[in-house]
């Protein structure tokens, strides 16, 4: 099997269905918090997705064999940067920002 058929497979029988997992399970319970909380912003969304996309990133792929601890800070940065990206992308794909928009300019009495 070649390289790009080996690395399709993986992606698609494995790293795929892990991701849509860990949106279903981790970032839409982060979103639906956010929202009620009434932190739901880009600023908010990033920080909570670095970290849980470095702590799911290290839990599945670290957890086989004690590594060294750069080996971890590397997985661990590598898992932040990538959920970083899909928080970015989820937020202005769902429209999120022209929800709000009317909610953020709006002053509370009191």
């Amino acid at each position: 099997m070649s390289e790009f058929a080996s690395a399709f497979a993986l992606i698609s029988v494995y790293a795929l269905p892990v991701s849509y997992l860990a949106t279903l399970f981790v970032g839409l319970p982060t979103i639906v918090f956010l929202e009620k909380s009434g932190r739901l912003t880009l600023t908010w969304l990033i920080a909570c997705a670095a970290i849980e996309g470095a702590i799911l990133l290290v839990l599945l792929t670290e957890t086989r064999l004690p590594s060294s601890i750069s080996m971890v800070l590397r997985t661990a940065s590598l898992g932040s940067v990538m959920a970083v990206g899909v928080a970015v992308v989820f937020w202005y794909l769902s429209g999120i920002t022209r929800r709000l928009t009317g909610r953020a300019h709006t002053a509370r009495a009191g």
